[in-house]
Parts: C-alpha cells; structure tokens; sequence
C-alpha cells in the first residue's frame, strides 16, 4: 500500500500517475491506445519497470508484477529546522530561484490567486499569453483547456513534472495528456517559468528543444506531363523553447 507507480508512453512521455490502495491495487486511465511501460517504487525496496505492454483502445489491461525488498542503512540523527527536510523539488526550486532569471510562482501566490484550475495559475506570469479553447478530451466530454504560449522567442514551452517530461510533442497539447486531467490545484507546490531558452538553467536545456513536423507535398509528374500524384514528406524540425517545471507537493 502506498507505492509510487508511473505510466509512460513509449519510453519517455509521462501519462499517468498513482500510488496503490490497500493489497497493491490501483487504477490509472491512459490518454489513448499504445504501448505502455509501468515503473513502480515504495520505500523498503528496489524500484522496478515493467516490460512494454500494448493496451487496444478501449479496454482495459491488468499488470500484475511484484517489488524486491531493499535493506535501508540508517545513518546518523541528523537534526534538521522547523520546517522539516528540504526534499529535492523545494531545493531545486531554491537553486533555481538564487539564479535570477525566470518567473518563480510559490503555493503562498496560488493560495492568494485561488484559482479553479491550473492553467489560471499563469495569471501570475508576467510574459505569457493565456488562452482558453475548447478541447475533446479522452473520455468524450468537451471542456476549455487552457493554452499557454511564451512572449518571447519562439513562443513555445516544454514541461516538466516533478523532472519527468510531460510531452515533447508540440502537435498535442500537453494539458489534454496529463496536467489538466490528472493534476489538481491543491497538489501543485510551486511553478517555474522560462520563458525563453536565455533563462533555462544549463541543466533543463536538452528539455527545451521541441519536435515540430512540418509536411511538404512534392507533385510527382507522369507521363506525357500528366501528374503521377503527390508525395507528402515529413521534415522532422526541433524548436528552443522555453520550459515549464511544475512541482508538487509530493517531492516538495
């Protein structure tokens, strides 16, 4: 009870997230049809990744698989502030903060906005554009989805959760796949945003390149002049944009 589990699409797209229910059941919807892996973790023993399963659109696949115990050597007593351990994404957050560039948002500033979704959290970023459209989303049901777009550059932004990617695909719209369904006001610690590639900081930089592909149509001729059809050939094309990094209160 109480494991960490996550689901990825492909080897590195985040889609999901749960911890399990008592006798290590639980549950997570996925976006669409594809091939899945799981990676699960519990304090007291060895993190584990399932192997790649496929799931048809539509139905439901049960994976049943077990975790090793861990020894766990104790150090010290180590004695800390009132305010507890500082856990990686509160010290990340920290560092990143003393840097200078970029716009930090803090749960005291979500809580003084008080927001209904996340994407109005963005209000608080100065150098965005907010935008709502209507999306259908995985279930059938029409919601506004919030479309966020940088100022500067580009105009793009990646995201990250926790350090894990969201998306890196620009032609989805990374809030229909996991932070808009999933993710809820109350779980988001703190926010920060670059707007552009100049304020990443050097160890964020290989996440802010963005797959964009881009089609041209080659007209084939045949012959006597005629026209034998039209060839369509992708152009893979990688844009430097900015990056979001959302922290929960989990790794706060």
């Amino acid at each position: 009870m109480g494991a960490d589990v996550q689901v990825a699409l492909g080897d590195s797209v985040l889609v999901g997230r749960a911890s399990t229910r008592a006798g290590g059941v639980f549950a997570i919807r996925l976006p669409r049809a594809g091939r899945y892996r799981l990676q699960v973790s519990s304090l007291g023993y060895h993190s584990r990744i399932s192997q790649a399963f496929d799931v048809p659109e539509g139905d439901t696949v049960d994976v049943v698989f077990s975790l090793a115990p861990e020894a766990i050597g104790l150090p010290g007593l180590d004695v800390v502030t009132e305010g507890g351990p500082v856990r990686a994404g509160r010290a990340e957050f920290e560092a990143h903060l003393a840097r200078g560039k970029g716009v930090f948002v803090t749960r005291a500033q979500i809580d003084s906005l008080g927001p209904l979704e996340v994407g109005e959290i963005f209000k608080l970023v100065d150098g965005v554009r907010l935008n709502w459209e209507q999306a259908t989303l995985d279930d059938g049901t029409r919601k506004m989805v919030p479309r966020i777009e940088s100022r500067r550059g580009a105009g793009c932004l990646a995201y990250l959760l926790d350090g894990m990617p969201i998306v890196r695909s620009q032609s989805v719209n990374p809030w229909r796949v996991f932070p808009l369904v999933g993710l809820k006001v109350e779980d988001v610690e703190a926010i920060e945003v670059y707007r552009h590639m100049s304020e990443v900081p050097p160890e964020l930089r290989n996440q802010a390149f963005v797959a964009r592909d881009k089609r041209r149509v080659r007209i084939v001729p045949g012959i006597r002049g005629g026209t034998a059809g039209r060839v369509v050939t992708e152009i893979p094309r990688e844009d430097a944009c900015g990056v979001v990094v959302i922290r929960t209160r989990a790794a706060w």
